[in-house]
């Protein structure tokens, strides 16, 4: 299953980008909860984009780019790997551009409205929160590594990558697990 998303780049014009199997799934669950559209009318840099006309990009422009970046990349004449495969869980083999185009979808998916600043009132609203805390990470506490990668980010105040845990819990939501 292959979709064709298409966008309009300042500076670039019209591009087309192909997603492939995986990440097309991924697409369209994003865009079945309305994250893709969410997305199209986030402030890329949140609060930043009001201080200069040329600072207002949308998060979907910057997702866009990363994924035309990465179709460049892999059209043009020099290899760069991301046509061959590799296994996920020993039973799925996935090309590298397919595992790249979702790592772009899921870096993007967990910022918030006014981006780094509610991110960081974000954490520390759960730094004080021990209930709202545990409730939020009630779906990420089932895998250690997850709650591992999880509380190194928040012990660490590594406000960069919030929006990871942020993106994770979306992921990670009972209706979102893959079934078996």
């Amino acid at each position: 299953m292959n979709k064709i998303i298409s966008h309009e780049l300042s500076k670039f014009g019209k591009v087309d980008i192909a997603l492939h199997k995986e990440s097309a799934i991924f697409y369209d669950l994003l865009e079945e909860k309305g994250i893709i559209n969410y997305l199209k009318n986030l402030d890329h840099l949140g609060f930043i984009s009001k201080s200069h006309p040329g600072n207002n990009h949308k998060r979907w422009d910057y997702v866009m780019l990363q994924l035309y970046i990465l179709h460049k990349l892999k059209d043009e004449v020099f290899r760069t790997g991301l046509s061959s495969g590799h296994r996920i869980d020993g039973r799925h083999e996935v090309s590298g551009l397919v595992i790249l185009q979702i790592a772009v979808f899921f870096s993007n998916i967990g910022h918030l409205k006014g981006t780094l600043s509610s991110e960081v009132g974000f954490l520390d609203f759960l730094e004080r929160n021990n209930y709202a805390k545990s409730d939020f990470l009630s779906n990420i506490s089932d895998s250690q590594d997850w709650m591992d990668f999880t509380n190194n980010i928040i012990n660490n105040k590594d406000y960069y990558k919030i929006k990871y845990i942020i993106a994770l819990n979306f992921f990670k939501e009972p209706q979102h697990k893959p079934s078996h």
